[in-house]
């Protein structure tokens, strides 16, 4: 199969490697997360475990648990660098801000998810 017969979020393996397509001409490495420029004529396997494609009607909709999971390790990697020297005030307040932006971010992924999923309704429609 060719690079460009894939659908966009579709799995494959190319040189032994599994990638994910994100765009017309780039695929993400599903191990390292590095991004690499494939020609349109690229020889890809698609495997029978990521050969189906998906919902054409799910295409940009936000995942929100995997954004959330993504947000929560940030959040907790950067917590345990202010953990590690010794505390001050300083470490505090940067604390307490990371806090505070954390619960802003989820807020706003929330209510971009829920436009999200109206525009999805409406296109049902």
């Amino acid at each position: 199969m060719k690079f460009h017969q894939l659908a966009n979020g579709q799995t494959f393996f190319y040189q032994n490697q599994s990638y994910t397509k994100i765009s017309p001409v780039i695929a993400t490495s599903n191990e390292t997360g590095a991004q690499k420029f494939m020609r349109r004529a690229d020889t890809v396997e698609v495997r029978e475990e990521s050969a189906t494609k998906p919902d054409q009607q799910t295409r940009g909709v936000i995942n929100k648990s995997v954004v959330l999971k993504i947000i929560d390790q940030s959040f907790k990697a950067s917590l345990k660098q202010l953990e590690e020297p010794a505390i001050d005030s300083q470490a505090v307040t940067c604390k307490s801000i990371i806090m505070r932006l954390k619960d802003e971010l989820s807020s706003r992924i929330n209510a971009v998810s829920s436009v999200s999923n109206k525009i999805k309704d409406n296109k049902n429609r």
